[in-house]
């Protein structure tokens, strides 16, 4: 049966294609799940620079070349 899963593309090269064991029935999901994790970094990180700004520096740019692709895979 074939599923799918969200690899997410950070501008410094970073990827994340662990996706916490979660597989898709479609593309559309995983996509879905993709915008919300860059949303949850991209708010998390601004989250971390407001409580200690001197530790975890934060540029919004820094999020506007994050990309995601999706994978099928085979479960």
């Amino acid at each position: 049966m074939k599923k799918f899963y969200a690899e997410i593309h950070f501008s410094d090269e970073d990827v994340i294609e662990d996706n916490y064991g979660e597989f898709f029935d479609s593309e559309e999901e995983a996509e879905e799940a993709a915008i919300y994790a860059i949303s949850c970094a991209k708010q998390g990180a601004e989250t971390f620079h407001m409580s200690n700004p001197g530790d975890y520096p934060y540029d919004e740019s820094d999020y506007d070349d994050v990309e995601y692709s999706i994978v099928e895979t085979d479960v």
